[in-house]
């Protein structure tokens, strides 16, 4: 009779308990990389949403806010709502009906926070005709819950947009 091959219990037991080990150091390390993939993915949105209105702005030469809102007419400051880009013709910082909306963009989930504090307080990002923010420089906040992972987004009054290295990173969330 020939020699049988294959594994022992104890084999298959020692095995599978190297895989558990390997599978719970690697769980929560990935679960924080989500979260960090998720942070820069909200900001990128952000960014671009800044930086699409920034440039119908130069294009179009209107002024052009970018803001959320629960109406999609007037600007409010909770930037974890829907946010609207829209032409503000007459200047007076609420979308009029004949103001076109160019973008509406979904809020983020109740587990972040994001804030924007700029210069004069205002709960609106507003472009120029040169796209410029009308010397309203600022700062997006955007924080997890546990504030153990932090992003920052910077708009310069020239309307430049930059991101914050997590070495430059201001200590609070806003």
């Amino acid at each position: 009779m020939p020699k049988q091959q294959g594994l022992t219990v104890l084999n298959l037991v020692f095995s599978l308990s190297i895989v558990a080990i390997l599978c719970g150091i690697a769980v929560p390390n990935m679960n924080h990389f989500v979260q960090k993939k998720r942070a820069d993915y909200a900001l990128n949105l952000i960014a671009v949403e800044l930086n699409y209105a920034r440039s119908h702005a130069i294009n179009s030469r209107q002024h052009t806010i970018v803001c959320p809102s629960k109406d999609q007419q007037k600007c409010n400051n909770d930037w974890n709502l829907d946010r609207m880009v829209f032409v503000d013709s007459n200047q007076n910082e609420v979308r009029d009906e004949h103001e076109s909306l160019l973008s509406l963009h979904k809020g983020l989930s109740s587990q972040h926070r994001v804030r924007w504090r700029s210069f004069g307080n205002k709960a609106f990002v507003r472009f120029d005709l040169r796209g410029s923010t009308l010397f309203q420089s600022g700062r997006f906040y955007w924080c997890n819950d546990t504030e153990t992972i932090k992003r920052q987004l910077i708009v310069y009054r020239s309307g430049r947009i930059r991101k914050v290295a997590e070495s430059q990173l201001q200590a609070s969330c806003g």
